[in-house]
């Protein structure tokens, strides 16, 4: 997975020491931390998809 931009972001030093370790031991060096924080995110918008969409629709109310 090819990097898509040099953003930054910035978690909790304990999610981080936790995400580091699993990506050392699980992906044996080789998964890129932001290749496995994609990963994260995409399950957590694939799982809640409809509750974010439903939410996000209800508190956004078009000009016209």
């Amino acid at each position: 997975m090819a990097c898509r931009g040099d953003k930054s972001i910035y978690i909790r030093p304990e999610y981080h020491e936790r995400i580091v370790r699993i990506v050392h031991v699980i992906g044996d060096d080789k998964i890129p931390l932001y290749a496995y924080l994609d990963n994260i995110i995409k399950h957590h918008f694939d799982q809640f998809e409809k509750a974010i969409t439903k939410d996000f629709n209800e508190k956004f109310k078009p000009i016209f």
